[in-house]
């Protein structure tokens, strides 16, 4: 099949367009893009319980949800 089928072996899906965890910025249900730092404490402790029930087991989630949980982590030790 050549290279190109190579590729699809390698990636989720391919030509992936989701959001990457390494641009920071994630893509609401509105569209809207928003980076990680920007949002409230509750949208990050959602979008976690969105990635585990809507993707269980995908790397992509997996990656997302450990950005959210280190931006939550960041967050706890500022205040403390």
């Amino acid at each position: 099949m050549g290279d190109m089928a190579d590729y699809y072996d390698e990636r989720e899906e391919p030509f992936d367009t989701r959001p990457q965890p390494e641009e920071g910025e994630w893509i609401t249900a509105d569209g809207e893009c928003i980076k990680v730092t920007k949002m409230e404490p509750m949208h990050l402790r959602n979008t976690i319980r969105y990635l585990q029930r809507n993707h269980d087991g995908s790397e992509w989630a997996e990656d997302w949800i450990d950005v959210f949980q280190d931006e939550l982590d960041r967050r706890r030790s500022e205040s403390s």
